[in-house]
């Protein structure tokens, strides 16, 4: 609904990268898990995913507002073919840390 969060394009590695940087530590892959309490779908805030995207690899992050959003390249015909998920609560979404999405 129009009062929910509203999050740009991004990839969730950007999020964790920073931190294995700092401790000099190899950055590790990751599996993000995301599950509903309540129905969701496009009309109310379900999560856009953009497929095959995680194939573009880790993409460079700038703010966008209080939130980081990926600095999509031009030929980013993947954003044009994003799915959203009908999910109800239980339900379990898993994708890559590199897989574009934004809700």
């Amino acid at each position: 609904d129009s009062n929910g969060a509203n999050f740009p394009w991004h990839q969730d590695h950007a999020f964790f990268r920073m931190q294995y940087l700092l401790k000099k530590q190899p950055v590790k892959r990751l599996l993000a898990a995301w599950m509903p309490f309540v129905p969701v779908d496009a009309t109310n805030g379900g999560v856009q995913l953009a497929p095959g995207s995680h194939g573009l690899g880790f993409l460079r992050h700038q703010r966008g507002g209080a939130f980081l959003a990926a600095q999509l390249p031009d030929d980013a015909a993947c954003i044009t073919s994003k799915v959203v998920p009908q999910l109800l609560p239980g339900d379990v979404l898993l994708f890559t840390d590199l897989t574009l999405h934004c809700s």
